[in-house]
Protein backbone atom coordinates (compact mmCIF):
# COMPACT_ATOMS: atom_id res chain seq x y z
CA UNK A 1 0.00 0.00 0.00
CA UNK A 2 1.13 3.83 -0.54
CA UNK A 3 1.13 5.54 2.49
CA UNK A 4 1.08 9.33 1.24
CA UNK A 5 2.32 10.10 4.66
CA UNK A 6 5.70 8.31 4.27
CA UNK A 7 6.49 9.72 1.04
CA UNK A 8 8.21 12.81 -0.21
CA UNK A 9 6.37 14.30 -3.33
CA UNK A 10 2.47 15.14 -3.88
CA UNK A 11 0.59 13.63 -6.37
CA UNK A 12 -2.77 14.00 -9.02
CA UNK A 13 -4.84 11.16 -7.90
CA UNK A 14 -7.24 11.56 -11.11
CA UNK A 15 -7.57 14.12 -14.13
CA UNK A 16 -9.32 13.91 -17.05
CA UNK A 17 -9.39 16.70 -20.04
CA UNK A 18 -11.86 16.18 -22.21
CA UNK A 19 -9.39 17.43 -24.59
CA UNK A 20 -8.42 14.42 -24.68
CA UNK A 21 -11.41 12.75 -25.91
CA UNK A 22 -13.41 12.80 -29.43
CA UNK A 23 -16.52 14.78 -30.10
CA UNK A 24 -18.82 12.70 -29.64
CA UNK A 25 -17.67 9.55 -28.21
CA UNK A 26 -19.13 8.04 -24.82
CA UNK A 27 -16.65 8.19 -21.71
CA UNK A 28 -14.17 5.66 -21.11
CA UNK A 29 -15.79 2.66 -19.94
CA UNK A 30 -14.74 0.21 -17.40
CA UNK A 31 -11.07 -0.58 -18.86
CA UNK A 32 -11.10 1.29 -21.97
CA UNK A 33 -8.32 3.12 -20.68
CA UNK A 34 -5.31 2.42 -18.57
CA UNK A 35 -5.27 6.18 -17.04
CA UNK A 36 -8.84 6.82 -16.21
CA UNK A 37 -12.20 4.97 -16.49
CA UNK A 38 -15.95 6.51 -15.88
CA UNK A 39 -17.82 3.64 -14.08
CA UNK A 40 -21.74 3.97 -14.41
CA UNK A 41 -23.99 3.06 -11.36
CA UNK A 42 -27.51 3.16 -11.75
CA UNK A 43 -29.49 3.87 -8.17
CA UNK A 44 -32.50 3.19 -9.14
CA UNK A 45 -34.28 0.44 -12.04
CA UNK A 46 -33.90 1.65 -15.55
CA UNK A 47 -30.89 2.57 -17.52
CA UNK A 48 -27.59 4.48 -16.54
CA UNK A 49 -27.32 7.80 -18.42
CA UNK A 50 -23.89 7.46 -19.81
CA UNK A 51 -21.29 10.85 -20.37
CA UNK A 52 -20.53 12.04 -24.10
CA UNK A 53 -17.63 14.16 -24.88
CA UNK A 54 -19.24 16.90 -26.67
CA UNK A 55 -17.61 20.20 -28.35
CA UNK A 56 -20.75 22.73 -29.02
CA UNK A 57 -19.56 25.31 -26.56
CA UNK A 58 -16.56 26.66 -25.40
CA UNK A 59 -15.06 25.85 -22.47
CA UNK A 60 -12.74 28.02 -19.98
CA UNK A 61 -9.90 26.21 -21.15
CA UNK A 62 -11.01 24.63 -24.57
CA UNK A 63 -13.51 23.38 -27.08
CA UNK A 64 -14.25 19.64 -25.17
CA UNK A 65 -16.69 19.15 -22.36
CA UNK A 66 -18.16 16.16 -20.23
CA UNK A 67 -21.80 16.27 -20.70
CA UNK A 68 -24.20 14.10 -19.38
CA UNK A 69 -28.18 14.98 -20.12
CA UNK A 70 -30.43 14.76 -17.73
CA UNK A 71 -33.82 12.71 -18.43
CA UNK A 72 -36.64 14.81 -17.90
CA UNK A 73 -38.14 14.34 -13.69
CA UNK A 74 -35.32 10.68 -13.37
CA UNK A 75 -32.87 9.83 -10.90
CA UNK A 76 -30.47 7.90 -13.24
CA UNK A 77 -27.35 9.60 -13.93
CA UNK A 78 -24.39 8.63 -11.31
CA UNK A 79 -21.07 7.76 -12.52
CA UNK A 80 -17.78 6.68 -10.57
CA UNK A 81 -14.67 7.81 -11.62
CA UNK A 82 -11.65 5.62 -10.61
CA UNK A 83 -8.24 5.07 -11.55
CA UNK A 84 -7.66 2.07 -13.41
CA UNK A 85 -8.72 -0.61 -11.02
CA UNK A 86 -6.08 0.11 -8.05
CA UNK A 87 -7.53 2.87 -6.22
CA UNK A 88 -7.56 1.48 -3.06
CA UNK A 89 -3.60 1.37 -3.04
CA UNK A 90 -3.44 4.77 -2.71
CA UNK A 91 -4.51 6.58 0.66
CA UNK A 92 -3.77 9.26 2.97
CA UNK A 93 -2.84 9.79 6.76
CA UNK A 94 -4.69 11.80 9.40
CA UNK A 95 -4.95 15.47 9.37
CA UNK A 96 -4.02 15.50 5.27
CA UNK A 97 -5.40 17.26 2.81
CA UNK A 98 -7.41 16.28 -0.31
CA UNK A 99 -8.86 18.73 -3.27
CA UNK A 100 -11.19 17.68 -5.66
CA UNK A 101 -11.64 20.39 -8.41
CA UNK A 102 -13.59 20.93 -11.79
CA UNK A 103 -15.02 22.98 -13.82
CA UNK A 104 -19.07 22.31 -14.02
CA UNK A 105 -21.98 23.95 -16.39
CA UNK A 106 -25.99 23.50 -15.51
CA UNK A 107 -27.48 24.07 -18.71
CA UNK A 108 -30.96 24.58 -19.37
CA UNK A 109 -31.85 23.44 -22.18
CA UNK A 110 -35.94 24.91 -22.74
CA UNK A 111 -34.89 28.62 -20.44
CA UNK A 112 -36.39 27.07 -17.68
CA UNK A 113 -34.51 26.56 -13.88
CA UNK A 114 -33.18 23.05 -13.86
CA UNK A 115 -33.82 23.49 -9.55
CA UNK A 116 -36.59 25.22 -7.65
CA UNK A 117 -35.79 29.04 -6.25
CA UNK A 118 -37.24 28.58 -2.88
CA UNK A 119 -38.50 25.18 -1.91
CA UNK A 120 -36.34 21.78 -1.57
CA UNK A 121 -34.81 20.67 -5.03
CA UNK A 122 -31.47 19.58 -4.56
CA UNK A 123 -28.64 17.79 -6.96
CA UNK A 124 -25.42 16.17 -5.95
CA UNK A 125 -22.79 17.45 -8.29
CA UNK A 126 -19.35 15.46 -7.40
CA UNK A 127 -18.13 13.94 -4.40
CA UNK A 128 -15.35 12.15 -3.23
CA UNK A 129 -15.85 8.69 -1.73
CA UNK A 130 -13.03 7.31 0.61
CA UNK A 131 -13.06 4.68 3.81
CA UNK A 132 -15.39 5.99 6.48
CA UNK A 133 -16.02 9.42 4.55
CA UNK A 134 -17.75 11.31 1.82
CA UNK A 135 -18.13 14.67 0.97
CA UNK A 136 -20.47 15.48 -2.19
CA UNK A 137 -21.40 19.52 -3.37
CA UNK A 138 -25.11 20.02 -3.65
CA UNK A 139 -26.02 22.00 -6.21
CA UNK A 140 -29.88 23.74 -6.43
CA UNK A 141 -32.43 25.29 -3.37
CA UNK A 142 -32.12 23.28 0.14
CA UNK A 143 -34.45 23.83 3.07
CA UNK A 144 -35.18 22.16 6.19
CA UNK A 145 -35.26 22.82 10.10
CA UNK A 146 -32.02 23.75 11.26
CA UNK A 147 -29.71 21.97 14.32
CA UNK A 148 -28.12 24.03 16.90
CA UNK A 149 -24.61 23.64 15.45
CA UNK A 150 -25.14 24.17 11.89
CA UNK A 151 -23.86 27.70 10.37
CA UNK A 152 -27.46 28.52 9.90
CA UNK A 153 -28.81 28.01 12.68
CA UNK A 154 -30.73 31.06 15.06
CA UNK A 155 -33.61 33.43 14.35
CA UNK A 156 -31.71 34.98 10.92
CA UNK A 157 -30.22 31.79 9.74
CA UNK A 158 -32.02 28.68 9.56
CA UNK A 159 -32.19 25.92 6.85
CA UNK A 160 -35.52 26.55 5.66
CA UNK A 161 -34.99 30.72 5.42
CA UNK A 162 -32.13 29.76 3.03
CA UNK A 163 -32.79 33.09 0.95
CA UNK A 164 -34.19 32.28 -2.43
CA UNK A 165 -32.24 31.72 -5.50
CA UNK A 166 -32.55 34.91 -8.21
CA UNK A 167 -34.39 33.41 -11.35
CA UNK A 168 -31.79 31.32 -13.47
CA UNK A 169 -29.49 31.29 -10.38
CA UNK A 170 -28.79 28.14 -8.19
CA UNK A 171 -26.39 27.64 -5.19
CA UNK A 172 -23.97 25.07 -3.27
CA UNK A 173 -23.97 23.34 -0.34
CA UNK A 174 -21.38 20.84 1.39
CA UNK A 175 -22.40 17.53 3.18
CA UNK A 176 -21.45 14.18 3.93
CA UNK A 177 -24.80 12.25 2.17
CA UNK A 178 -23.64 8.87 3.12
CA UNK A 179 -21.63 8.77 6.97
CA UNK A 180 -23.09 12.00 8.23
CA UNK A 181 -20.49 12.82 10.83
CA UNK A 182 -21.62 16.02 11.23
CA UNK A 183 -25.16 15.68 11.01
CA UNK A 184 -25.89 18.52 13.40
CA UNK A 185 -24.83 20.88 10.79
CA UNK A 186 -25.35 19.64 7.49
CA UNK A 187 -25.91 21.13 4.87
CA UNK A 188 -23.22 23.03 4.98
CA UNK A 189 -24.14 26.32 3.81
CA UNK A 190 -22.08 29.34 3.08
CA UNK A 191 -20.18 31.21 5.70
CA UNK A 192 -16.86 33.22 4.18
CA UNK A 193 -16.24 36.70 2.21
CA UNK A 194 -19.51 37.46 3.23
CA UNK A 195 -21.89 34.76 2.28
CA UNK A 196 -24.40 33.93 4.64
CA UNK A 197 -27.51 31.50 4.23
CA UNK A 198 -29.87 34.77 3.21
CA UNK A 199 -26.59 35.92 0.85
CA UNK A 200 -25.45 33.05 -0.82
CA UNK A 201 -23.60 33.11 -4.07
CA UNK A 202 -25.20 32.78 -6.96
CA UNK A 203 -24.02 30.50 -9.91
CA UNK A 204 -25.99 31.29 -13.56
CA UNK A 205 -26.87 28.71 -15.53
CA UNK A 206 -25.67 28.01 -18.98
CA UNK A 207 -22.43 29.55 -17.77
CA UNK A 208 -19.13 27.61 -16.65
CA UNK A 209 -18.06 28.09 -13.41
CA UNK A 210 -14.49 26.78 -11.44
CA UNK A 211 -15.32 24.71 -8.03
CA UNK A 212 -12.87 23.43 -5.53
CA UNK A 213 -13.23 21.27 -2.42
CA UNK A 214 -10.38 20.99 -0.06
CA UNK A 215 -11.18 18.36 3.04
CA UNK A 216 -8.51 17.98 5.94
CA UNK A 217 -9.00 14.38 6.86
CA UNK A 218 -9.64 14.09 10.67
CA UNK A 219 -11.28 10.94 12.38
CA UNK A 220 -10.63 11.89 16.10
CA UNK A 221 -10.17 15.72 18.02
CA UNK A 222 -11.82 17.72 15.38
CA UNK A 223 -8.77 18.23 13.58
CA UNK A 224 -10.21 18.43 10.19
CA UNK A 225 -11.94 20.98 8.03
CA UNK A 226 -14.16 21.86 5.10
CA UNK A 227 -13.23 24.91 2.45
CA UNK A 228 -14.68 25.48 -0.82
CA UNK A 229 -13.95 28.02 -3.54
CA UNK A 230 -16.16 29.04 -6.53
CA UNK A 231 -14.50 30.63 -9.31
CA UNK A 232 -11.75 31.82 -7.07
CA UNK A 233 -13.52 32.83 -4.02
CA UNK A 234 -13.68 31.10 -1.27
CA UNK A 235 -17.34 30.60 0.39
CA UNK A 236 -17.69 27.73 2.88
CA UNK A 237 -14.84 27.31 5.50
CA UNK A 238 -16.07 25.12 7.94
CA UNK A 239 -13.30 24.48 10.79
CA UNK A 240 -12.23 21.83 13.26
CA UNK A 241 -14.93 19.19 12.54
CA UNK A 242 -14.38 15.51 12.13
CA UNK A 243 -14.27 15.00 8.58
CA UNK A 244 -13.91 10.70 8.65
CA UNK A 245 -16.24 8.44 10.43
CA UNK A 246 -15.35 7.72 13.97
CA UNK A 247 -13.13 4.23 14.15
CA UNK A 248 -12.04 4.39 11.33
CA UNK A 249 -8.24 3.62 11.45
CA UNK A 250 -5.58 5.56 9.14
CA UNK A 251 -4.56 5.69 6.28
CA UNK A 252 -7.86 6.46 4.31
CA UNK A 253 -8.19 4.13 1.00
CA UNK A 254 -9.68 6.26 -2.00
CA UNK A 255 -12.67 4.58 -3.41
CA UNK A 256 -14.49 7.03 -6.40
CA UNK A 257 -15.06 9.97 -7.45
CA UNK A 258 -18.96 10.36 -7.86
CA UNK A 259 -20.28 12.56 -10.78
CA UNK A 260 -23.71 13.19 -10.68
CA UNK A 261 -25.91 11.51 -8.08
CA UNK A 262 -29.28 12.17 -7.04
CA UNK A 263 -31.12 14.50 -8.72
CA UNK A 264 -33.82 17.55 -7.92
CA UNK A 265 -34.13 15.55 -4.04
CA UNK A 266 -36.69 15.19 -3.29
CA UNK A 267 -39.82 15.85 -6.16
CA UNK A 268 -37.71 14.83 -9.15
CA UNK A 269 -39.53 17.40 -11.10
CA UNK A 270 -36.81 18.87 -13.06
CA UNK A 271 -36.82 19.30 -16.80
CA UNK A 272 -34.16 17.74 -19.31
CA UNK A 273 -30.93 19.37 -19.02
CA UNK A 274 -27.17 19.29 -19.54
CA UNK A 275 -24.83 18.68 -16.80
CA UNK A 276 -21.34 19.63 -18.47
CA UNK A 277 -18.08 18.83 -16.67
CA UNK A 278 -14.24 19.28 -17.76
CA UNK A 279 -11.07 19.11 -16.08
CA UNK A 280 -12.34 17.02 -13.06
CA UNK A 281 -8.68 17.20 -11.39
CA UNK A 282 -8.29 14.89 -7.63
CA UNK A 283 -4.73 16.28 -5.97
CA UNK A 284 -3.17 16.70 -2.83
CA UNK A 285 -1.36 19.72 -3.99
CA UNK A 286 -2.87 23.02 -4.01
CA UNK A 287 -0.18 23.80 -6.77
CA UNK A 288 -1.58 21.77 -8.99
CA UNK A 289 -4.98 24.04 -8.19
CA UNK A 290 -3.63 26.91 -8.84
CA UNK A 291 -2.01 25.63 -12.13
CA UNK A 292 -5.23 24.01 -13.32
CA UNK A 293 -6.84 27.71 -13.12
CA UNK A 294 -9.75 26.80 -11.16
CA UNK A 295 -8.94 29.98 -9.53
CA UNK A 296 -9.53 32.69 -12.14
CA UNK A 297 -10.75 35.78 -11.90
CA UNK A 298 -9.50 36.74 -8.59
CA UNK A 299 -5.45 38.01 -6.92
CA UNK A 300 -4.48 34.19 -6.59
CA UNK A 301 -2.43 33.76 -3.44
CA UNK A 302 -0.84 30.38 -4.26
CA UNK A 303 0.27 29.59 -0.55
CA UNK A 304 -1.62 26.01 0.61
CA UNK A 305 -4.04 26.35 3.10
CA UNK A 306 -2.70 24.31 5.94
CA UNK A 307 -1.08 21.61 4.26
CA UNK A 308 0.53 19.34 6.42
CA UNK A 309 4.30 18.23 6.01
CA UNK A 310 5.45 14.99 4.63
CA UNK A 311 2.38 14.08 2.19
CA UNK A 312 3.42 12.98 -1.56
CA UNK A 313 4.18 9.78 -3.08
CA UNK A 314 6.70 7.42 -4.45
Amino acid sequence: MINLGDMATARIYFFYDAESGTPGDYLPWGVDVDDESFYPVSWIEGDTVRGTVENTETTPDGNNYVNLRIPLAENTATHQLKHRDNWAAYSMDEDSVIYLAYYHNAKSLDGSDIWRETSQSASKSIGLDMSGTRWSNTFGHWTDEAHENSVCYGNEYRWDSFAPNDDHYYSIYIGNPTYHINLDMEPMGPNANGYTCTNQPQFAYNEWHMFVMAVKLSSVGGNGYVKFWADGVMTHEILDINTVEAGQIPPYSFKYIELVGTTSQAYNDHPVHDRMFDKIMLTDNWQDIVDGGYLKGVEVDTTAPAVPSGVGVE
